[in-house]
């Protein structure tokens, strides 16, 4: 069974606004991008004013309201989503879980990519090769988990790792091991130093001193 079918899915689930069956119309700003998106996109789109105000928040004291919300579905999605909103000029936004303490979650007037909806799977754990393919949309825990029979795990350590996602961790410092080389204990007292293989990869430690690169 797929790590991800161990925990709570709430892709069938609707929310407390859609479960009122209220209409929720486009804020007329735009109304013009939300068409185009909902063109282009299979995913779920939202630019209502509900949708503004409960992306608007993460977890640090900042408040910025969106354009509007993008749940892709998968990376086709995501493309489109960007291409879509550089023809409108709108700024794009990846967001998971809203985890944030210094408001990397938030931006005004952008497009929001919720990437925690769909694209929240492990692909696959390569043992010898070292390395997870996952889905920005991942929580780090959830791997953590999967890797751990395995003797590996992601290197970031954030205090909000149940419920962080793996996207953000590695586009922001948020592991405070993202952007630097670090090293791992290896019994006799040596180390191994891993390091960061390209701009795409993220290094991941491991119990038995052993590296993985978890690639997006």
């Amino acid at each position: 069974m797929a790590v991800e079918d161990r925990y709570y899915d709430p892709v069938d689930l609707e929310t407390s606004a859609d479960s009122l069956d209220h209409d929720h119309p486009d804020v007329d700003k735009y109304a013009a991008l939300a068409a185009d998106l909902r063109e282009d996109v299979a995913g779920e789109v939202r630019f209502d004013e509900y949708a503004q105000v409960l992306y608007a928040t993460d977890g640090s004291v900042y408040q910025a309201r969106p354009a509007g919300v993008v749940c892709p579905r998968d990376t086709a999605d995501v493309r489109a989503a960007v291409e879509t909103a550089a023809r409108h000029d709108v700024p794009v936004m990846p967001r998971g879980t809203g985890s944030s303490l210094a408001g990397q979650g938030v931006g005004p007037g952008c497009v929001v990519l919720d990437m925690t909806r769909h694209m929240d799977s492990i692909l696959a754990v390569d043992t010898d090769a070292e390395q997870a393919t996952v889905q920005p949309g991942v929580v780090q825990d959830h791997l953590d988990i999967e890797l751990a029979d395995k003797h590996l795990k992601f290197a970031p350590d954030p205090a909000s790792s149940n419920r962080s996602t793996i996207g953000p961790s590695t586009r922001k410092s948020s592991g405070k091991t993202t952007w630097k080389p670090i090293c791992t204990a290896r019994p006799g007292g040596s180390s191994k130093r891993i390091e960061k293989r390209s701009t795409r990869s993220t290094p991941v430690s491991s119990a038995r001193s052993r590296g993985i690169t978890c690639t997006r």
